[in-house]
């Protein structure tokens, strides 16, 4: 499960049982497993009002019924927001490393051009790809050089390799 089902899932609010109101939802009474005593909530919320009816046949919530409702609170907002804010940044961190794929691809072109070990280009280029100031490029590497230099936006200018 990924992280954002797993906010998800702690975000999708708490079961419970509330003795309410049939026309407007007001409730006297809440049951849940969330409340660290109850077990069985359901049968609780009914057995209470049960009990109530029977003691206190003309009270205001003798025509009261037993609810379901799943509440949210402020933090099950916040655990969505936040899975929305991760899968958003998750978008432009492959949209980042996309270019960043293609930036490597055409600073290898540009060594593949100065590659001398006295080079003021080329050395700066291998520093920052991580190659040694006298190793030679790799078939990959310059495989990925050529791919850099043959996409649309530089096969006119570069020349090739």
């Amino acid at each position: 499960m990924s992280m954002t089902e797993e906010l998800r899932n702690a975000g999708r609010g708490r079961e419970e049982w509330r003795v309410a109101d049939p026309k407007d939802g007001s409730y006297c009474m809440v049951f849940s497993h969330y409340d660290g005593h109850t077990f069985n909530p359901e049968r609780e919320a009914h057995e209470w009002l049960d009990d109530h009816r029977r003691r206190f046949p003309d009270s205001q919530f003798a025509g009261h019924e037993v609810r379901r409702v799943v509440a949210r609170d402020r933090t099950d907002d916040l655990l969505h927001s936040a899975a929305e804010h991760i899968e958003r940044l998750s978008a432009r961190a492959l949209e980042l490393a996309a270019a960043n794929d293609d930036m490597r691809g055409l600073l290898l072109w540009t060594l593949y051009h100065h590659q001398g070990g006295s080079s003021d280009i080329g050395q700066p280029i291998r520093r920052a790809l991580g190659i040694g100031q006298h190793d030679h490029l790799t078939a990959e590497q310059i495989a990925e050089a050529k791919a850099a230099a043959a996409m649309p936006a530089n096969a006119e200018v570069s020349g090739g390799l």
